[in-house]
């Protein structure tokens, strides 16, 4: 199972349209909700957009039907860009039933939070997420990370 989901994220190593594509597993007693997960991108080009989007791997026992993150851009010098507070949902709130693909006791979760954004300069960045749910510890929540794609790559939906 852990190689299957290992093979699907790397699905996107060569992916041209795919800048880069980071998970961070999660400890198996929960992510803490003083716990931050940092990312560094690499930015080539400030002409191009580029969509941000959130990975998610949870457990079927995952206790709610949606899940708040925080996710704050910085830039080279330490300067917020931005910071922004997105729900996702993650099950359906009324019947239960698990939203994204998968099998067995795991769920595949992909959001776009970020659609053809464009940045000021070329090179490096930080991105910081944070779970903002009312626990100290988030149970079941596998892992988290970040997709950066090229927006203009011909033939992407």
């Amino acid at each position: 199972m852990i190689l299957f989901a290992g093979l699907l994220f790397c699905n996107s190593c060569t992916d041209p349209a795919v800048l880069s594509e980071q998970v961070r597993n999660l400890p198996a007693e929960g992510w803490r909700a003083d716990s931050t997960l940092n990312f560094t991108i690499d930015i080539p080009d400030t002409s191009k957009g580029y969509d941000f989007l959130y990975l998610l791997r949870t457990e079927l026992r995952y206790p709610y039907s949606n899940l708040f993150l925080r996710y704050t851009l910085i830039d080279s010098m330490g300067n917020v860009i931005e910071t922004r507070l997105d729900e996702m949902m993650l099950s359906d709130p009324k019947t239960g039933e698990l939203k994204g693909s998968g099998f067995g006791d795991i769920r595949q979760h992909v959001f776009l939070f970020l659609q053809n954004r464009k940045l000021p300069y070329a090179g490096q960045y930080g991105l910081s997420l944070k779970h903002y749910m009312r626990t100290d510890s988030l149970p079941y929540l596998l892992s988290a990370g970040i997709k950066i794609q090229k927006t203009d790559v011909p033939g992407l939906p």
